[in-house]
């Protein structure tokens, strides 16, 4: 019919039509009609079981997850984002454990999140996924742990941990993933402790990067986060670990992290980046930012234009000297 000979555009439009009418009239029709539809027309009526919430559909919406086609698949699972709760989790990380498209994988780990936050209970929204985890295998828990951070919650928080402890190596890798990943705060702490005993390199890398996400992101101020930071430039880590430090002090508008920058703008590895960072600090300046166009920071911009090869970037910091003096009062 004409649901399965329409294009992109004209499926769209039926679409908006069909959502007009209530879900007792169009869910019957659209269930009915979707094994003999195929293309947009297919997606389109997979898409109208979601959006009246068909929840007596399911079953045949987890099957048109699996088909052949990727148009299909996105539409059904975007579907079950919609239609499904928390006793769904299970078949949902089944569908994961055999995903292997990396779209596919990011849009059932979504309707994953979605599920799991039909629970009221905040605190108790990760559970169904712990659950699973405890008496999972390493494949099972590894793909459970890469969907856990989306969820969050102190439960999910708690089960990531101790898998960063896990003997499984693919296991630990996808906890300390989980953790670089976590939406809040509450794993900062975990993640410092993994960056500073850690003996392997990617683990570090990873515990470093989520910890500085955290602190940036974090409910503290200013002068706190430098304080961080400044303690993880102190840490024996690598130079690549530490890049990223660098570039997240330079997003925090303080003074100190002028000086912190400026302390490794002669270092053989991250003189770049601190000089990037110091560019990218002084490039606005707000009216509460007078120290931005103080004797200091002239001193260090001055240091950054002369420490750059690449003469446009040694332009731009010229530049940024001229409009920093001109905004503290010192060109005519």
């Amino acid at each position: 019919g004409l649901l399965s000979t329409s294009d992109a555009d004209e499926a769209a439009a039926l679409r908006t039509r069909l959502l007009m009418f209530k879900a007792g009239d169009v869910v019957p029709e659209a269930a009915g009609r979707i094994a003999a539809t195929s293309g947009p027309g297919k997606a389109v009526l997979i898409d109208i079981l979601g959006e009246k919430g068909a929840r007596g559909e399911i079953g045949r919406v987890f099957a048109l997850a699996a088909d052949a086609d990727p148009s299909i698949r996105a539409a059904a699972v975007a579907a079950l984002a919609k239609l499904a709760g928390e006793g769904d989790i299970p078949d949902l990380v089944g569908l994961l454990e055999k995903a292997t498209d990396a779209d596919d994988i990011v849009n059932l780990q979504n309707a994953v999140t979605a599920a799991a936050q039909t629970n009221p209970d905040q605190a108790r929204r990760g559970a169904p996924l712990v659950d699973l985890l405890k008496a999972a295998g390493p494949a099972r828990k590894t793909v459970i742990l890469r969907a856990l951070p989306k969820v969050g919650g102190t439960k999910g928080l708690a089960a990531a941990v101790a898998e960063a402890a896990n003997a499984d190596s693919q296991v630990r890798t996808a906890a300390i993933y989980a953790l670089s990943q976590w939406p809040d705060y509450a794993a900062a702490d975990e993640l410092l402790r993994i960056a500073t005993t850690t003996a392997d390199k990617k683990h570090r890398l990873l515990a470093v990067e989520g910890y500085v996400r955290l602190v940036g992101r974090g409910d503290l101020t200013g002068q706190r986060k430098l304080v961080l930071f400044g303690d993880l430039m102190a840490k024996p880590f690598d130079d690549a670990d530490k890049k990223q430090v660098l570039t997240a002090a330079a997003e925090v508008r303080e003074p100190e992290a002028l000086r912190l920058l400026a302390a490794y703008l002669d270092h053989q590895v991250l003189g770049d980046t601190a000089a990037a960072g110091l560019l990218d600090l002084a490039s606005e300046q707000a009216p509460a930012e007078r120290w931005l166009s103080g004797h200091e920071a002239y001193s260090v911009l001055r240091r950054v234009e002369a420490s750059l090869a690449d003469p446009v970037e040694r332009d731009r910091a010229a530049k940024v000297i001229q409009e920093r003096l001109r905004q503290g009062g010192y060109v005519p």
